[in-house]
């Protein structure tokens, strides 16, 4: 049996017409049809790129990572070969970060990330609780979000 009067919704629904691109639907409160406004909230997007190129070998860019600030999103590491990262540079709020791998990593690079390990700025903590953490290849991408609770890197696998 075809339906000859569209739903109702109770209580009833404003119509919402579709937004410009960029644009998130967001509430007006309880008695306001919600609208389209300016997208982003809380800092448009993941955050800025920044290319890293460390050394091979253990490594410490908790002391620092040019650039490195609370607006960077995505850290774009190329790998000159194995390497073990004690830590990143200590982060801001929930700051989220990809670590991406790039194929312009020397052929045969991983890159190491223990556990708690010791750094000038902020550790990883990872599911493994302990060394030796996890190994990541080239392509790999890995996510992190900074607890200003703990003043770690909490990486997300």
């Amino acid at each position: 049996m075809p339906v000859t009067t569209p739903p109702t919704f109770k209580p009833p629904f404003f119509e919402i017409e579709l937004g410009a691109e960029g644009t998130v639907l967001t509430s007006n409160g309880e008695d306001a049809a919600p609208t389209f406004q300016a997208g982003g909230g809380g800092g448009g997007g993941i955050g800025t790129e920044l290319a890293y190129a460390p050394a091979d070998g253990d490594q410490d860019p908790g002391e620092g990572i040019e650039g490195f600030g609370s607006g960077v999103g995505i850290l774009l590491l190329t790998l000159a070969g194995p390497t073990t990262f004690a830590g990143l540079p200590a982060g801001t709020g929930r700051q989220q970060l990809l670590l991406c791998i790039l194929p312009a990593s020397t052929a045969g690079s991983t890159l190491t990330i223990p556990s708690g390990a010791d750094t000038a700025g902020a550790p990883f903590l990872t599911s493994q609780g302990s060394d030796p953490g996890f190994t990541f290849q080239i392509g790999d991408t890995l996510q992190c979000v900074y607890s200003p609770t703990e003043g770690v890197w909490l990486l997300i696998v």
